[in-house]
């Protein structure tokens, strides 16, 4: 299985039974939940879940409650921190209180998410974060803020 890029010249990620939770390298059928970005894998020697990044984007008219989770985020936690209910292809940045940039990506679907850690790789320090997201063609902003634990 594998996870290409938006325009298709990028191997994303590649799963197979050697990788991955995958329990065979024969894929039946694949099915995805939008909303939360689940990616289920069915094959003869059974199914599998994978979580993946990107989520179904909402409406460029409406604006949902924007999610961040884990919030706060447990000084323990090593996964993802997971901004949803953004436009698709937005800028989002991640700031110190203080407003120094702390990371910076690109929405997929209706997320975007950080691994905690600065662009040195340094894991980001306990603190008030804010988000700034800009809609891709500049027109829409929404602002968001989230607490981080270490």
């Amino acid at each position: 299985m594998w996870l290409l890029s938006e325009n298709g010249e990028e191997v994303l990620e590649r799963f197979n039974v050697n990788n991955s939770p995958l329990p065979s390298n024969e894929i039946l059928r694949i099915n995805i939940d939008a909303a939360n970005g689940d990616v289920y894998f069915s094959t003869q020697e059974g199914i599998v879940c994978f979580r993946g990044t990107a989520t179904q984007a909402p409406d460029k008219n409406s604006k949902p409650p924007l999610l961040v989770y884990p919030n706060p985020v447990p000084s323990n936690y090593e996964g993802m921190i997971a901004v949803k209910n953004v436009w698709d292809g937005a800028d989002v940045r991640f700031t110190d209180i203080s407003g120094q940039l702390v990371y910076r990506t690109k929405a997929s679907g209706g997320q975007a998410v950080w691994n905690g850690r600065d662009y040195l790789g340094n894991k980001a320090q306990s603190g008030v974060y804010l988000i700034f997201i800009v809609s891709k063609d500049g027109t829409q902003k929404r602002e968001g803020k989230f607490i981080l634990q270490r």
